[in-house]
This record gives structure tokens, sequence and C-alpha cells, in this order.
């Protein structure tokens, strides 16, 4: 497993705790796009395309895990107005839990280094 930048930790969870600040309503519209760009900066893979409005992320550190088949996480996506967008309450129930666990995970490892490697 490679080495993260603690700023690309940093801008996910600040990310999380903003959305978690705002209170938006289940049916609130996340861009598939920037989600997937702050993701992919700490390891994750995605969005895969998946058969229909499927969309699928991967995380090596989720592959251990029993309730996901290779480590995948699969997200029904809707066609927002310019890009492809998830609800809340989608993010919230099947896509935060384990983005919250690969966090921690990198924690407890000590795979977050203070220089950025994306650079």
């Amino acid at each position: 497993m490679q080495q993260i930048g603690r700023k690309d930790v940093t801008r996910l969870t600040n990310f999380l705790e903003d959305l978690e600040a705002r209170r938006p309503k289940q049916s609130y519209e996340i861009d598939l796009s920037s989600l997937g760009n702050l993701l992919n900066r700490i390891g994750f893979d995605g969005p895969h395309n998946k058969r229909g409005a499927a969309r699928g992320f991967s995380h090596e550190l989720l592959t251990a895990d029993p309730m996901l088949t290779g480590g995948q996480i699969t997200v029904h996506a809707l066609h927002g107005k310019k890009n492809e967008v998830i609800t809340y309450r989608d993010f919230k129930k099947y896509l935060q839990p384990f983005i919250e666990q690969v966090l921690k995970d990198l924690e407890d490892k000590g795979l977050i280094t203070e220089e950025n490697p994306n650079v």
C-alpha cells in the first residue's frame, strides 16, 4: 500500500465534515466526479462503470471485508444536470462507512505522510 499525503486526507475529512454540518435532505445530490477525485487521492479506484446505473469504488484496504467482493463498493448513480450524482441517502448508507473505515485503517497502519506524493 502506498503512502497517502496528509493534505489529501484532510481534504476528504473536511468534505465529510462540511457535508454533515449542512444537514442535507436525503435527496441532496452529490457530484460523483468530484467525490471520485477526492477518493482517488487516498487510494480508491473508481468510479467504475458497471451494468446499468451502478458505479463501483474499490480500495486495497477493503479486500479483507467479507461484505464486499474484492473490496468493491457499488452505488446507484443518477444523471444530474451536468455530471452523474448520488443521493445523500445512498452516500450516507453505502459509501461513507467504508470511507471512514479506510481513513481509520490508513491512520492505524501509519500510511499517512506529511509530504504529498501526488504532487
